[in-house]
């Protein structure tokens, strides 16, 4: 069970809002209605479902300053950290569809998008000690390929293909990319370089709290507006 604290709010709101993006992306370049109506209803439903997530552990917060009792605040946190690992499954899994999806009308905007939400949500997932979305590694470069040729030269776009975490070593420096092989034997990577396990190079709590700031710094706050 993972513990609750804003910092995991923050975290997830990144992933939430990329996975929104994302499929909103690609909801704007379908041509089938029903599809892209669905793709709109996934991305409202994950935003609401965070929302609702984050209202009730805020109101837990008030709650305790009221006194309530213990036993009951600890049953009630409980049950929101099962939803929060109920929604970390439903990020995977809709972008595991939505990669698919894509696929059947690949777009610069909608490839671009996917990448971020796919990056963002496995560096999530890789501070929850949690298993990656995997990508294979042709599909952005042959995918990227057929959408380039249906837009105009001032639209074409370059990915890098890199949905797996860079983690620095906080020991020697060195910045270590944690791919899915990374992780095959345990959950506990070591520096490339010295060795150092780069998950004990901080508490989950740090690391989500440093990671929410850099993604802050760089993205903003991710807009998890309803999409009509």
């Amino acid at each position: 069970m993972i513990f609750i604290i804003p910092f995991i709010f923050g975290a997830i709101g990144l992933a939430v809002g990329a996975v929104g993006g994302a499929f909103a992306a690609h909801a704007s370049s379908e041509e089938d209605r029903q599809k892209a109506s669905h793709h709109r209803k996934v991305a409202n439903e994950l935003n609401d479902k965070y929302s609702d997530l984050q209202k009730r552990y805020y109101e837990l917060g008030d709650q305790s300053k009221s006194r309530i009792n213990d036993f009951k605040r600890k049953l009630a946190i409980s049950e929101v950290e099962k939803d929060v690992l109920h929604l970390v499954v439903e990020l995977q899994q809709g972008l595991i569809a939505l990669m698919f999806e894509i696929e059947n009308n690949p777009t610069p905007q909608a490839l671009s998008e996917f990448e971020k939400a796919v990056l963002v949500t496995n560096t999530f997932l890789f501070e929850l000690k949690k298993e990656f979305i995997q990508v294979p590694n042709e599909y952005f470069p042959c995918n990227l390929k057929l959408a380039n040729e249906k837009v105009p030269d001032n639209r074409k776009i370059s990915l890098t293909g890199n949905v797996y975490p860079t983690i620095q070593c906080k020991k020697c420096g060195q910045k270590n990319r944690i791919t899915p092989h990374s992780l095959r034997f345990n959950f506990n990577p070591a520096c490339g370089k010295c060795q150092t396990s780069l998950v004990a190079n901080g508490d989950p709590e740090e690391n989500l709290k440093k990671m929410s700031r850099r993604r802050l710094k760089k993205e903003g706050s991710p807009k998890r507006v309803r999409i009509e």
